[in-house]
């Protein structure tokens, strides 16, 4: 079943980039309604990839695409064009999100509109706080908090235009290094190890083959299936009378006797959209991910049996990850040696590639040099030591690497890492004591972009680079689109965010909890780091090193046996969350794909694959349609997006 093509297209043309940003302003407001505003139950676009109001739109036009060509073929988009749209609208929709620039926004002027004479926030915090990068006027905080207001006066638009000016600047540059971390990978990536991009497959094949697929029983079986257990949900929603088939459960209830009751939460979930992602994951990285899943609980059930849990954070499974993960990136290096030697010996002796590149490596790594010095330098002046920039910037771009890495290699569909915050491990493993107070000011004030990596835009721009091998879009023209995007994407994000704020009000009961919410997760914090410094927790730093070393040897045993079943992949998403919720779907999309292709291999493999495309758009497209009816009449609609 072929869906792509390697002929040179253009792909990038001025009707794709109208259209794009009239569908990214459409869909960061739909995002707005969607995640942010009205108070719980919520639902959430960006937990699962690839995201599900980005397929919901790329499948609409496709329809519309396909019906618009039987009346004017001239009006067709090519398939190149469609997929440039939905790099577009997979790379903005990182930035207008909860998991990234919405907790910005919610901490920049929190501290200054919540200080009390009781928390004496304006003793403790406010000193530490630059002016460039917070709003500290409450005549300009009271419009966005209460609402009722306009961002549009010369008062607000002041106030609000240096911290938005300095933290833009801040976004974008940490995405350039990202972009240049991609162009420097890229063809190692894509053309050499030729990596799987799981993730990419159902927006390819929606565009590639949506003739085919509107043919194909099998998917519409699947999408009938999914679409009528959504249809159930959400009318049970609305009237409980209705019945319904959650099919999602927690067994923690039955295991409430010590030491089974040590070893966490143990949901049960199996979502069909995720479900069907899950299956076009590799089989032996779906068992790791099970095993490494299964072996952290018996981690917990060994160390309740003899005591060890009563040690806060023992066995500091977040910790293991943390090393496992900077291993793991640093042996990203070590393996991939020959190929940056190649590299450097082309720079030193002036040679062009014989490749088509998106631009220069020179230009690259000068990219990526001007965009870390720019990030130290930033971190610097707003107050942080040069220590702990350094350490902080290694260690969250390490862990973006390694998500880039699960994205095109596993295809893993939530990767967030929650839990494992590289800014509250670092502090925990070195202690505070010893550091600067601004300096854990402006680590706390780092929260909006260490706290998940549910929506970092590094695997986005690599898989768009990805696409554009696929459908033939020059690699020039993907990297002018994709910066172009992020470009927008962050100047719109403030805009739409602001703008609604101070016309509903972030701390009112119709916007709810998430929009200062996220500001009391960072100066409740803070707060308690100021006044109680802690001592490094050499415990800590330990499983620390111990995840770094197991995920080594992980490494070694894969490179020089071929039967070795384990990856540290699975190792390092263990302890998160997604995992914790979705291994399930794993196990059940394994046991699936094992049985078939013992029985029936890669052709019964082809042939079943419609049917898991139908599961996921049948629910998708189901769910987001509600979510627009919720939106259209203000409605709670079921949140069948909402991460599980």
């Amino acid at each position: 079943m072929q869906t792509t093509t390697n002929q040179s297209s253009p792909g990038i043309t001025l009707r794709v980039i109208v259209i794009g940003l009239i569908v990214i302003f459409f869909n960061f407001r739909w995002m707005i309604e969607v995640e942010a505003m009205r108070e719980s139950p919520r639902a959430y676009f960006i937990y699962i990839v690839p995201f599900v109001n980005v397929v919901f739109i790329l499948f609409f036009l496709s329809l519309l695409n396909l019906l618009s060509g039987k009346f004017s073929p001239k009006l067709k988009l090519a398939s190149s064009e469609l997929m440039a749209l939905y790099v577009i609208l997979s790379l903005s929709s990182n930035y207008c999100t909860h998991a990234l620039l919405q907790i910005l926004l919610s901490i920049i002027g929190h501290a200054y509109w919540f200080a009390t004479p009781e928390n004496e926030w304006e003793q403790l915090l406010w000193r530490y706080l630059p002016n460039w990068l917070t709003v500290n006027e409450r005549e300009v905080l009271r419009g966005f908090y209460e609402g009722e207001s306009t961002l549009y006066s010369i008062q607000n638009l002041k106030a609000w235009a240096a911290p938005l000016l300095s933290w833009g600047a801040f976004v974008f540059a940490l995405s350039l290094v990202m972009f240049c971390f991609n162009l420097i990978f890229r063809r190692q990536w894509i053309e050499r190890e030729k990596l799987a991009y799981p993730t990419i497959q159902l927006p390819l094949a929606i565009v590639t083959q949506t003739s085919y697929f509107l043919k194909t029983p099998l998917l519409w079986i699947g999408f009938t299936l999914a679409g009528s257990l959504t249809m159930l949900n959400n009318l049970n929603f609305l009237e409980p009378t209705i019945p319904a088939l959650q099919l999602r459960g927690n067994l923690s209830p039955f295991l409430i006797q010590k030491p089974w009751s040590d070893i966490g939460s143990l949901k049960i979930a199996m979502p069909p959209y995720v479900l069907a992602i899950c299956f076009l994951i590799p089989v032996e990285l779906a068992f790791s991910c099970c095993f490494f899943y299964f072996f952290l609980k018996f981690q917990y059930l060994i160390t309740s049996l003899v005591g060890w849990r009563q040690i806060p954070s023992f066995p500091f499974a977040n910790e293991q990850a943390m090393g496992a993960a900077l291993s793991f990136f640093f042996l990203i290096f070590l393996l991939n040696r020959s190929y940056l030697r190649e590299i450097w010996e082309r720079l030193r002796l002036g040679l062009k590639s014989e490749h088509e590149e998106p631009t220069s490596l020179k230009l690259a790594i000068g990219g990526l040099i001007g965009g870390l010095l720019f990030l130290l330098v930033f971190s610097v002046q707003a107050g942080m030591s040069l220590f702990l920039s350094i350490m902080l910037l290694t260690t969250y771009l390490a862990l973006t690497f390694v998500v880039t890495r699960i994205r095109a290699q596993l295809g893993f569909p939530r990767h967030d890492l929650q839990h494992i915050f590289p800014h509250y491990l670092l502090i925990k493993s070195i202690g505070t004591s010893h550091l600067k107070p601004s300096s854990i000011a402006i680590l706390s004030l780092y929260h909006w972009f260490n706290r998940s990596f549910s929506a970092t835009p590094m695997p986005h721009q690599l898989e768009g680079f990805k696409i554009a091998e696929r459908v033939g879009i020059p690699n020039r023209k993907i990297l002018s689109l994709m910066m172009g995007t992020t470009a927008v994407a962050i100047i719109g994000t403030f805009w739409m965010f602001l703008s609604l704020y101070y016309q509903r009000g972030a701390d009112t009961p119709y916007v709810g909890y998430w929009a200062s919410g996220y500001g009391r997760e960072v100066f409740n914090r803070l707060e308690f780091l100021l006044l109680y410094p802690k001592e490094a927790n050499l415990m800590a730093a330990g499983f620390t090193l111990s995840g770094a070393t197991f995920a080594a040897v992980l490494t070694l045993m894969r490179l020089r046996f071929i039967w070795w079943p384990f990856h540290p992949l699975g190792y390092i998403l263990a302890p998160t969350q997604g995992i914790g919720v979705l291994w399930f779907c794993l196990l059940i999309s394994l046991i699936l794909k094992s049985i078939i292709f013992k029985y029936g291999g890669m052709k019964l493999y082809r042939r079943v694959l419609p049917f898991f495309y139908g599961l996921f758009l049948g629910d998708v497209v189901i769910g987001c349609i509600w979510y627009l009816l919720g939106w259209k009449f203000d409605l709670f609609v079921y949140p069948f997006s909402k991460g599980y």
